[in-house]
């Protein structure tokens, strides 16, 4: 089923689809991409298929557990960017099929395979708030919560290269399509969803002229400013708009002006090296034959590194560079756009400054963070549109 090599005359125009289990990628494709004749292929479809050559068992049908499992061990086996080549085999062997949407794309090496294969790929990334996911699912759970966090755990990032990445994935996405409203079709939710994918659709056919909404115009403002970061774990970029839509405050995340950067102090990430001395100390004591709680004491003395981190976060350069320019600029109002969801310290001074709304690219948020912003009453929503990736990319429209 999944073969053929015969290229077609003209590349086939690719869309993969990415994210969180519940988040309904599956749906977007049938529902949307179908419509415009698209072909639909799977990725758990393919996986299926060589489970059972290789009689790698599906004992109990739909179990996400069992099926990340199997996944990992066929990435394992076979490299993690096989699924995605059997997929290039069998999309490059329909040369008269031109239009596909690949789905259930769970590590970046199936991305990369498709994009490398494919000149018109474009990777839309699907995204649902978690309690909205979790309603959607938890019939399929037996109500357990606790196994669905921890299958969503897995899901959005393993340790390992042939693993579940989906965070990882979604952060390579040219487009997110928000669809945390479940609806019934035909009323203005439904059709309102349906015009804003039609518009992604358009946009990736060049069928219409890419003209940003503000949302993707702010969005690419924040990830720019996420470039001047010197931190060498993670680069974030966050702005602020005032209630007429300008913006007011923009920030990464850097050390303090005039100190100089973690790479120019000790080489490093300042927090590995404190890691790294942790360790240290620990075989001293440990070779020392100190007992359980001298290692205890040292662990709590020493382990919380994101306290040690040289760093002020995007959000709280932006809120400082508001306040700079003196008491006359109200964040009352306003809107925060960050590439990634507010910790739990931003999200407290994003709630003190009367911000009242932010728009993050990062799908997975800290709980404790959500609920200080939650019953502030600060608005967030996740991200929707054209990502910083695919800006450019998809500035070519008729």
């Amino acid at each position: 089923m999944f073969g053929g090599m015969a290229m077609a005359s003209m590349p086939p125009l690719v869309v993969g689809m990415t994210g969180s289990f519940g988040s309904g990628c599956t749906f977007v494709a049938r529902k949307y991409f179908a419509a415009k004749n698209f072909e639909i292929i799977s990725l758990t479809d393919v996986l299926r298929a060589e489970a059972e050559k290789l009689d790698l068992r599906i004992m109990r049908e739909g179990d996400r557990h069992e099926l990340q499992g199997i996944g990992n061990k066929i990435r394992e086996l076979k490299g993690p960017r096989f699924l995605a080549e059997r997929v290039r085999e069998h999309i490059s062997g329909h040369p008269t099929k031109p239009r596909w949407v690949v789905d259930s794309i769970r590590n970046p090496h199936e991305v990369a395979v498709l994009r490398e294969g494919f000149p018109q790929f474009y990777l839309c990334s699907v995204a649902a708030d978690v309690d909205v996911r979790w309603k959607r699912v938890k019939d399929r759970y037996s109500r357990n919560l606790a196994v669905f966090e921890e299958d969503d755990g897995r899901d959005a990032h393993e340790d390992l290269d042939f693993g579940q990445r989906v965070r990882e994935c979604c952060s390579l996405a040219d487009i997110v399509i928000s669809n945390d409203t479940d609806y019934d079709d035909g009323n203005l939710d439904q059709a309102a969803h349906q015009a804003e994918v039609t518009r992604y659709i358009s946009l990736i056919e060049g069928s219409v002229a890419f003209t940003p909404a503000p949302e993707e115009a702010h969005m690419v403002m924040a990830y720019s400013i996420s470039r001047r970061s010197s931190c060498l774990k993670r680069k974030v970029g966050a702005i602020i708009t005032g209630a007429l839509g300008s913006v007011i405050g923009s920030g990464c995340n850097e050390v303090p002006r005039q100190l100089r950067t973690c790479r120019e102090l000790v080489g490093r990430c300042y927090r590995d090296k404190l890691s790294d001395d942790f360790v240290k100390d620990l075989k001293k004591i440990i070779t020392q034959g100190e007992d359980l709680k001298s290692i205890v004491d040292l662990t709590d003395k020493t382990f919380k590194n994101l306290d040690h981190c040289r760093a002020l976060h995007a959000e709280e350069n932006a809120i400082l560079s508001v306040v700079g320019h003196g008491a006359s600029i109200s964040l009352s109002g306003s809107t925060l756009y960050t590439t990634t969801y507010p910790c739990n310290l931003c999200a407290n001074k994003i709630a003190q400054v009367g911000i009242t709304q932010i728009c993050y690219m990062e799908p997975y948020p800290m709980r404790e963070a959500k609920e200080v912003l939650t019953e502030k009453k600060v608005a967030q929503r996740p991200f929707s549109g054209v990502t910083p990736r695919g800006y450019f990319k998809l500035d070519g429209g008729a």
